[in-house]
């Protein structure tokens, strides 16, 4: 992450701070003196006693610049939380002296701890601190960022279990400049709360998101492509783990947003990426595998068998249900069995009023020919 600086949000207008000298190795007449901190227009500047060589503004023994007119340094990112020392150097004659700005805290313990933030899902940012290890229990911090013209508080805090502001998130980042100042700072009823800041860089503190991956695809060759969406980043490095159903598998780094796998028959692949003009960032995590089928006859032995159980399972199916029926129909008969048939009769005058059965001849009667003679 890019250095962080942060700025108490109360601070007022002109915020002067006397200088206090040590380390002079001049004459009594110092070339330089009142060495003091403007803090509204960020100017570490002095009064000039005596013509002087080139000056220059050390800040804690590792930014170096050289004094505009003589008279001052101007700073992009000054910290009212940060205790930082700040020197000036003198050539000719040579001269020294220096002050630290803010003055030291009381109360370093209160401030919130751990500040982070960072940009995801391309076009937000979030937050997060500890309460410190000192904070009163009624403690309650706030954030906010500041740009060129004005202070915004947070609008979405998330809290702790007691309720104390511990995280936030701003949306619509890509609205903001890319340089800002985030500062947290606390109250309390019972003690004096310090600040903690922290300056911003969207470029420096983005997580990427690993993109989407979609395919074209036959037997011969499989054309994979996606789109990677940052407000701040232009410049990516992609690496894809591809596991062929066949058995391959590889990693493959590439500096493009496309990649040809030949002979892809199905398999799976996930991408992760990274910043490709900062040597020091990290690889984002590993997006969810995808999965994509380029040869439909890869999977046919198992797709007959499939078939062939579901073949074996349906007639198994049907046998039970044939046995089932039949023991059905069985049973039926035996509690309903069938009515006898009655035969044919024949209702007349019958000698006392018995009814006689009519018993059908039977194929077996003879038959007479009868042949027609004529007469001569």
């Amino acid at each position: 992450m890019g250095t962080l600086w942060l700025l108490m949000f109360l601070t007022p207008a002109s915020c002067l701070l006397d200088t206090t000298q040590a380390g002079d190795i001049a004459g009594p007449e110092p070339p330089i003196r009142n060495l003091r901190m403007d803090a509204a227009r960020s100017h570490l500047t002095w009064d000039v006693s005596a013509p002087s060589s080139t000056i220059y503004c050390v800040t804690d023994s590792d930014h170096i610049q050289e004094a505009q007119d003589g008279t001052y340094c101007r700073y992009e990112t000054l910290s009212l939380c940060t205790v930082t020392n700040y020197t000036v150097t003198v050539d000719q004659p040579p001269f020294a002296t220096w002050i630290l700005f803010p003055e030291p805290d009381e109360n370093p313990g209160t401030a919130p701890a751990n500040l982070d933030c960072w940009v995801h899902d391309v076009d937000f940012m979030s937050c997060e601190w500890a309460v410190g290890r000192t904070a009163p229990g009624d403690v309650q911090y706030r954030l906010y960022w500041k740009d060129a013209r004005e202070y915004r508080e947070c609008g979405h805090y998330q809290t702790d279990s007691r309720g104390r502001h511990v995280g936030c998130r701003f949306s619509g980042i890509s609205k903001y400049p890319r340089s800002f100042v985030v500062m947290v700072n606390g109250t309390s009823a019972l003690s004096a709360i310090s600040c903690r800041d922290c300056f911003a860089d969207l470029y420096e503190i983005e997580r990427l998101s690993p993109p989407n991956i979609t395919a074209k695809c036959n037997k011969t060759s499989s054309l994979m492509e996606w789109r990677m969406f940052s407000h701040f980043n232009k410049n990516f490095k992609y690496q894809l783990q591809v596991n062929k159903s066949s058995g391959g598998s590889f990693n493959e780094t590439i500096p493009t947003n496309h990649f040809l796998l030949p002979n892809p028959g199905n398999y799976k692949v996930r991408i992760r990426v990274k910043d490709n003009r900062n040597f020091y960032s990290s690889w984002s995590p590993w997006g969810a595998p995808q999965s994509f089928q380029c040869d439909p006859d890869e999977d046919r032995p198992s797709r007959i068998l499939q078939t062939s159980l579901l073949a074996a399972a349906g007639t198994l199916a049907i046998a039970l249900l044939g046995l089932f029926l039949c023991k059905r129909l069985s049973l039926m008969q035996r509690l309903f069995p069938p009515v006898p048939r009655v035969k044919a009769t024949v209702c007349d005058h019958v000698p006392n009023g018995e009814m006689l059965a009519l018993e059908t001849a039977g194929d077996d009667c003879p038959v007479a020919q009868v042949q027609d003679l004529e007469e001569p």
